[in-house]
């Protein structure tokens, strides 16, 4: 009783405050701002900051210090913010296991998690476990100490201390291309479709309380409603050496199946939101594929394997676009159109080669340039280039180089480079394909790739950037050795403008024609082999 006399003096005297400045303010106009005890008009925001996420808790700070309808002190009004479900989510903290992108582990089980994170039982397969400070009380409970697991309070001194055999738990927004997101149970956190409900390592936050739906509206002015939006994530496959000629073509010819070149990859391959193929030869109807030699096309009929692993974006940097005449290469290019790809890095005139292509896919804004550095070595008239108003693969120059890369620069998050090198039947690329490539990046790319390689090369991480010095064979018939029948191709994932991951399949030739995905200890001997890691 003592108390309800309490509240009905102060709403009393609140009434009172208020009427008082509606007569100031009606003899003074300039007071605009009524008198109200904050207690009473403000919304508590209850919440222990040990237990939310450091963003989230960011978040509340920022929403309580600019509006004065929020605080963190005692109010009348009261909102609590918690992992007990309501109707009103505040937030979803999404945590990764990830490994050293040159680990030979790709999956977990939530089973294996839960020993960890649960039973404190750290398996023999990962002798170190890291994770971020601010996520302990998040991963584990309060009562467990788990005193073997290694805690950083930067992810930088995570990543440093990481070994090969090391696993982390880290924020999504986190992912590096240097990391490999593992698997749960066969879900990819990198897929749009597996949804942050689905997720092992998550944490949900609700409130409750008052004036909760307000609430919510304000703060999404600070944040989010996770640290994983799917909308804003988007894939992008890159492929190697594709030459659609020769032995390819007899192939095709022999089975009356023009995808069967794409037959053991494009299930995988065409679920990506962009799908880029490095095309070396022209196509065109009267096509009557050489079965020896250098000289290359393609039955017009043949791109359907193109179209059949979903591709989007064709490399025309090679330098055999021109071996029928500038004629026939225009008609490729024209049939190209007409199966809807688009194509940089070569064209149907010089400028049309140089352009610039730019694909926006979820808010990531890319960039793709493509130079034929091999050929360009004879000068820019040389037969195979793009001269005037003659058809071909882009003039390699450095000045031209940095300045198409400071235009894409200002007109994309990412920057793709594309180049058709000097040819090397070697893991190792040459030295001054390391300068080119290395300068490239320093230019303001983001990833750079060498399309010309008829067998794996290097992966190296320099400066902030992935280089890919060579991919290695895609469709093509050069089965005369183990390297020149492997494959990499890279399943790079774009998220809010950045690169945040990079998943590496591998493939083998069969067939004169056919790559298939390889696993096990084919693979992981071929990326031990690439993996340039500092």
């Amino acid at each position: 009783m003592h108390l309800k006399k309490v509240f009905l003096l102060l709403l009393i005297f609140g009434l009172i405050g208020f009427l008082s400045i509606r007569m100031i303010h009606q003899a003074n106009p300039a007071v605009t701002k009524p008198l109200i005890p904050s207690f009473i008009t403000q919304t508590r925001i209850n919440y222990d900051p040990d237990q939310i996420p450091l963003g989230l808790n960011d978040a509340l700070q920022s929403l309580i210090h600019a509006s004065n309808e929020y605080t963190d002190l005692s109010s009348l009004q009261e909102l609590t913010i918690s992992t007990e479900p309501t109707d009103h989510r505040v937030f979803s903290y999404i945590l990764v296991p990830v490994v050293n992108i040159s680990s030979p582990f790709y999956q977990i089980s939530i089973d294996e998690l839960n020993r960890i994170l649960i039973d404190q039982k750290i398996p023999a397969r990962f002798p170190q476990v890291l994770a971020l400070t601010e996520d302990k009380n998040l991963l584990i409970d309060n009562s467990n100490t788990h005193n073997e697991i290694l805690f950083f309070d930067e992810v930088t001194e995570l990543f440093k201390s990481m070994d090969n055999a090391g696993l982390a738990f880290i924020p999504f927004e986190s992912l590096t291309p240097q990391v490999k997101p593992l698997r749960v149970d066969d879900l990819s956190i990198l897929r749009p479709e597996v949804a942050n409900d689905t997720w092992h390592i998550a944490k949900h936050y609700y409130a409750d309380g008052d004036n909760v739906e307000i609430f919510l509206t304000d703060l999404r002015q600070y944040i989010d409603e996770s640290n994983r939006n799917t909308q804003q994530l988007a894939s992008l496959v890159l492929t190697g050496v594709t030459a659609i000629s020769r032995g390819v073509e007899y192939e095709i010819a022999q089975r009356k199946d023009p995808i069967f070149p794409a037959r053991g990859v494009m299930d995988v391959l065409r679920q990506a939101d962009l799908t880029h193929v490095n095309s070396e030869n022209p196509f065109f109807d009267e096509c009557e594929p050489e079965m020896e030699g250098i000289i290359l096309c393609g039955k017009t009929a043949s791109i359907q394997a193109l179209s059949a692993i979903g591709v989007d974006i064709v490399d025309l940097t090679g330098n055999h676009q021109n071996d029928y005449g500038p004629e026939k290469n225009i008609e490729s290019i024209t049939h190209l159109e007409d199966a809807g790809f688009k194509y940089f890095g070569g064209g149907k005139t010089d400028s049309d080669a140089e352009k610039i292509l730019y694909i926006e896919v979820n808010g990531n804004r890319l960039a793709f340039l493509g130079y034929n550095y091999f050929d360009s070595l004879n000068g820019p008239e040389y037969h195979s280039l793009a001269w005037k108003d003659r058809p071909g693969s882009n003039y390699y120059s450095a000045d031209k180089v940095a300045r198409n890369i400071e235009e894409a620069r200002a007109n994309a998050d990412i920057v793709i480079v594309d180049y058709q090198f000097i040819e090397q039947y070697s893991y190792e690329p040459l030295p001054e394909q390391v300068e080119v490539f290395q300068n490239t990046i320093d230019y303001g790319a983001d990833i750079v790739v060498g399309v010309q390689s008829h067998q794996p090369q290097t992966i190296d991480f320099y400066q902030g950037g992935v280089i890919f010095y060579g991919l290695g064979n895609f469709f093509f018939d050069q089965m005369w050795s183990e390297p020149t029948r492997q494959g990499v191709i890279p399943w790079v994932t774009f998220y809010d403008g950045q690169i945040l991951s990079i998943e590496l399949y591998t493939t083998l030739l069969y067939d004169y024609a056919q790559p298939r995905f390889t696993s096990g200890e084919e693979k992981t001997q071929l990326l031990e082999t690439i993996l340039a890691l500092d």
